[in-house]
């Protein structure tokens, strides 16, 4: 037996539906007709049987008229409950298609893959031996890394140290080779040290100097050089009164005479009552000649009694060229 048409059975519902309504407007109507023609047409009836049968006639009326009211309403939202029945089950259609394409276009790109749903497990199996294995063999050479890492840094550290000693024991060649040098030079000031020293001394001119030297035809001839850089910076040179044997032939045409002491470097002094006077000239002397060379290994005030036991006398920067260091 063949299923009846879809629509077929909504037209028919419909078209029931509208004589139904039809037919209850018309029980309406003859009971409406009924009801007024009573007054009329029953005189001869008790007015008891009127009112019961008016009253059951009206509450007839009543029950039809509500039941065309409310049966025409219910048949409203019947249709409307259909139609939008209907438009969620197109839309669901739709759905089920468009999961259809999606299944088969998973499908199609699970065949390209070499994956179906029977080999899945297999291949996540599969691929989980080859993750783990991959991870185990990371480890491993991290692990090699890490060691070899270590071996560098140790090889590094050890480097660094024999550079270290090695380094230290070029500054002591360097160091001795220095002193050597020191003891087989003689010392002495170019003309243009000698220009250089003068001028950082010539913002002091007219401080008054005596020179002595060790008895030695090195530093006598260093004095000579030191005399040169004093005069260049107009310093005023006096004879050496200071202690010690005075040189009585000079080191230079009508100079002052030169005093001997027995020290080792250069060593530059002055009173301490003289401080504020010669302090700042002593401190500019000191300067220039250690920036052209001239290492001075002592400068000092002297203290009245040490003056007084040295024989150094006061008013006067006293400058000493000792033997080589």
């Amino acid at each position: 037996m063949s299923s009846p048409d879809v629509e077929s059975l909504k037209t028919a519902v419909s078209l029931w539906a509208t004589w139904n309504d039809r037919a209850t407007f018309a029980v309406v109507v003859g009971v409406n007709i009924e009801l007024f023609a009573l007054p009329f047409f029953g005189k001869e009836m008790p007015l008891r049987e009127k009112v019961t049968l008016f009253v059951g006639s009206l509450l007839v009326v009543v029950g039809v008229g509500g039941e065309y009211t409310f049966g025409a309403r219910a048949s409203r939202a019947a249709a409307q409950l259909q139609q939008v029945s209907d438009e969620r089950i197109a839309a669901l259609g739709k759905e089920q298609g468009a999961d259809h394409r999606l299944a088969a276009t998973a499908a199609a790109d699970a065949g390209r893959l070499g994956v179906s749903v029977d080999t899945l497990h297999d291949f996540v199996t599969t691929q989980e031996r080859r993750n783990t294995a991959a991870i185990a063999t990371l480890r491993s050479t991290t692990a090699g890394l890490n060691r070899a890492r270590d071996d560098a840094l140790a090889a590094a550290a050890s480097t660094r140290k024999d550079l270290d000693e090695i380094t230290g024991l070029l500054d002591q060649e360097r160091e001795l080779r220095q002193q050597i040098v020191a003891l087989t030079l003689h010392r002495s000031l170019t003309d243009e040290q000698i220009s250089r020293i003068g001028a950082l001394i010539a913002p002091y001119a007219r401080t008054p100097f005596d020179l002595s030297a060790y008895d030695d035809p090195e530093a006598n001839d260093f004095v000579k050089r030191i005399a040169l850089a004093m005069k260049a910076g107009s310093w005023d040179w006096r004879t050496w009164r200071s202690g010690g044997v005075i040189t009585t032939t000079n080191l230079l045409p009508g100079s002052p005479a030169v005093g001997t002491v027995t020290l080792q470097g250069v060593a530059i002094q002055i009173v301490d009552s003289d401080r504020d006077t010669l302090g700042k000239p002593m401190v500019a002397l000191v300067a220039a000649l250690n920036s052209n060379g001239v290492a001075v290994r002592e400068a000092s005030v002297l203290t009245a009694d040490q003056a007084a036991g040295a024989g150094r006398m006061a008013g006067l920067i006293h400058i000493m060229i000792g033997a080589r260091q």
